[in-house]
């Protein structure tokens, strides 16, 4: 009845089912969403992040507190309602793939913002406020930092999170409710309780998949680090892999006195003087492990070869490791490549500072903007990442000639 009595949002359902089994996908598990396709909620899309603030803060208002089956559903149904939105816009050419990309981005920092404080009330009311020796409440208290596609602020549908959870320093406290505990305990059950909220299936889903190997020692580490510990993990133990992954880190939710402390360890350790032909054998070795246990052999060969966007060479991987092998040999002399997490600016950034030519940072740009709208369209049709090889000559063949003169051999 409602599509019969809205022809602008049947039509538009009928666009983008056409163009996006995502979309039908998404539609057919949950037909609600269809009230998020007429004129007037696509014109009112929220795409920043202080707009989706405003419209979750008004949803979860209606919620009790307290009550989290209903406040998870509550969350799962906003991420739904945003996600299918952004996508229309998209598809229907309003939104570009860097504007998509900072709206799903800014989706999931609402989203783990609002998980935190959702936790943080259940464990506040069994076991009281973390408080120093003192016991006076903890200024500083717990972020989230991201890595991968949501710390470079280029999520795309259906992403993964890559996660770690910090705590302030001065844990060694107890918390000041009944049943009091230490405060390590409540942070670690903290840490939990965020993941069971973004991870749980209900009947609208889960929100995201969350992967959390790149904390301090991998699985084998506590689930929440302090600032402290992850410093001295990242200063002496942590691998080259572990530092190029650093590059796209960034504070993204919770508390912002502890997410500035965090960007002053981030610039410290991205600054530390590394050899360079170190550095460049470590970051070669670790792209070819990739390439060997990610990418098939025979992935270019028939009749009409096809080239992985991720992971061929010549793709998104080889811009990537290429940036961050910038960054780690060079942050030492020029502090301003630290500065941002994702791969356009850094490499703007690496212009400005005359350590690539304009054209080769406007060839790679060029290629990483089309690989990452390659990689939109195909995952919204749920398709292979990869393209037709004839497609992408001339995208390879600027990304390989960048390589084989920064790295020293053919990518």
């Amino acid at each position: 009845v409602y599509l019969v009595e809205n022809l602008d949002a049947l039509q538009r359902a009928v666009a983008l089912v056409t163009t996006s089994s995502w979309v039908a996908e998404k539609l057919e598990a949950y037909p609600i969403l269809l009230y998020e396709l007429s004129d007037r909620s696509i014109r009112e899309v929220a795409v920043t992040k202080q707009e989706l603030e405003g419209e979750l803060r008004e949803v979860m208002r209606a919620v009790e507190v307290g009550d989290l089956e209903s406040q998870m559903d509550s969350l799962r149904q906003f991420k739904l309602s945003a996600t299918i939105k952004v996508a229309a816009m998209e598809l229907l050419d309003e939104l570009s793939i860097m504007q998509a990309s900072d709206a799903l981005t800014a989706l999931a920092e609402v989203i783990l913002d609002t998980s935190i404080d959702i936790s943080w009330q259940h464990l506040e009311a069994k076991h009281g406020l973390p408080c120093d020796e003192a016991g006076q409440p903890l200024t500083e208290r717990f972020a989230i930092i991201a890595y991968g596609k949501a710390g470079g602020m280029e999520l795309a549908y259906g992403s993964d999170l890559d996660l770690i959870f910090l705590c302030a320093d001065n844990i060694s406290g107890m918390t000041d409710g009944g049943k009091s505990v230490h405060n390590n305990m409540f942070f670690m059950r903290l840490g939990q309780r965020i993941v069971h909220v973004l991870t749980s299936l209900t009947r609208f889903g889960s929100l995201y998949s969350a992967d959390l190997r790149l904390r301090p020692q991998g699985n084998n580490g506590p689930l929440v680090a302090t600032l402290n510990a992850f410093e001295r993990y990242q200063d002496s133990d942590a691998w080259t892999w572990e530092h190029q992954a650093l590059v796209r880190a960034r504070a993204v939710a919770g508390d912002m006195v502890l997410a500035k402390e965090f960007d002053r360890v981030r610039h410290g350790i991205l600054g530390v003087v590394r050899d360079e032909s170190d550095l460049r054998e470590s970051v070669v070795e670790m792209r070819q492990k990739m390439r060997d246990h990610l990418l098939p052999n025979n992935s270019e060969d028939g009749e009409n070869p096809l080239f992985s966007v991720k992971q061929g060479i010549g793709g998104i991987v080889d811009i990537e490791f290429m940036v961050q092998y910038a960054v780690l040999a060079w942050s030492d002399k020029y502090p301003s490549l630290a500065t941002y997490t994702d791969n356009i600016r850094i490499l703007e950034t690496l212009q400005k500072e005359g350590l690539f030519s304009q054209q080769e940072a406007e060839q790679l740009t060029d290629a990483y903007k089309a690989y990452r709208a390659a990689t939109h369209r195909l995952s919204l049709q749920q398709k292979t990442i990869a393209v037709a090889s004839e497609d992408v000559t001339e995208h390879r063949a600027a990304v390989q000639n960048k390589w084989q003169q920064l790295m020293g051999n053919k990518s």
